[in-house]
This record gives structure tokens, sequence and C-alpha cells, in this order.
């Protein structure tokens, strides 16, 4: 089990394989399947949650969240209209806050209000890219403050590379002009 808030500096770079069997059994043990996809990042990146934002024409749209705190933060984030996921994606680079109790901070002060009193202390948005495209932004938030290492920023690479590549995959099994049946909205998420 990795430790609670991702793997030490010098560890095994994650195992893809592991990753993928933590999806499947989330999902044999009845969870939706977007559901399954971040709560096996958080497991095996050891955050405290993970969502996934997707391009919905020129915005972004909740489409999964490991558990109902980061719904409600992927939700708030949406409604404020600032934050670190949506600069990620607007910018095409990961975005980093790795302590919401900075005071000297000066951006999105009311989503960081929002995920302290949830008792997040980070925010950290990864691209998600599938064929040189960003198609979304993957979150992942941390219960407490600081930096993460370079093997961390790889891990949770890897995962949002995978979750993009797992995405495009149900959506290219999907009908024409109807959204991957995986996607279709779940616990308040949604999606255009």
């Amino acid at each position: 089990m990795s430790p609670p808030n991702g793997r030490e500096p010098d560890s095994q770079p994650l195992d893809v394989e592991r990753f993928e069997r933590a999806v499947a059994a989330r999902a044999r043990a009845g969870h939706d399947p977007a559901a399954s996809l971040c709560g096996a990042g958080a497991d095996v990146l050891g955050f405290m949650g993970v969502g996934i934002m997707l391009a919905s024409g020129p915005r972004l749209d909740s489409v999964a969240a490991s558990d109902a705190v980061t719904g409600d933060l992927e939700a708030l984030e949406l409604m404020l209209g600032s934050g670190p996921c949506l600069d990620a994606f607007r910018t095409r680079s990961a975005c980093f806050d790795s302590d919401f109790g900075d005071e000297r901070a000066v951006a999105w002060t009311a989503f960081r209000e929002g995920g302290l009193a949830a008792g997040v202390h980070g925010v950290f948005a990864f691209q998600v890219v599938v064929g040189g495209e960003c198609i979304g932004v993957l979150n992942c938030y941390r219960n407490r403050a600081g930096a993460l290492s370079d093997g961390q920023v790889a891990d949770a690479t890897v995962v949002a590379h995978i979750s993009g590549r797992t995405i495009v995959g149900w959506q290219a099994d999907a009908p024409v002009g109807t959204l991957a049946w995986q996607l279709v909205p779940s616990g308040g998420h949604r999606v255009v």
C-alpha cells in the first residue's frame, strides 16, 4: 500500500498493471466505471481524492470523483469558475497549489477556503492528454500541505494518461452522438 499521500521519492515508479487491477477491483465491487477510475487513482497515488473533468466544448465538466468530498470540490471549482484544475486546462500545463493554508497566496481564494473547510490542504491538477490533445484534467486532492516529489508527479502523469486512454476507449464504443454509458453522470456529476 502507498504511503498516505503518494509514494516516497526513492521508491519504484507506478506499476501500470497495479493501477489497472485496482480499477478492475473497484468495478467488481459495484462502483461505477468512472468512479472506479478515480478511486483507483486515489488508492495507487495515495491521495485523499481524485476527480476527472473533461472538455465539454470550451469548458470543463466533472465526470467522476473518487468520493463525495472530491465531487463537491469539483462542483465548487466549476461554480466559482476559478481554481487550479480550470487553470491547468486553460494553460495546458500542470497546475499545483500545495498549501491552501498559505495566506500569502492570492489565487483562487474562495476555492482554497472551500478546500480547507473540507479538509483539503493541496490540489494538483494534471492534463489528460490523448493523441496530443488535452481532453481534460485529473485533479488530485490531499489532506496535508507540501510539494510533490518528482516521482509523485510522474506517477500522477501516468494515471492521467491511462485515464484518458480509458475514457477515449469507452467513448469509441458508444453509439454515434451519445455519451459512453460509463460517463453518464452519477452522484451529481455532470457532462454535456
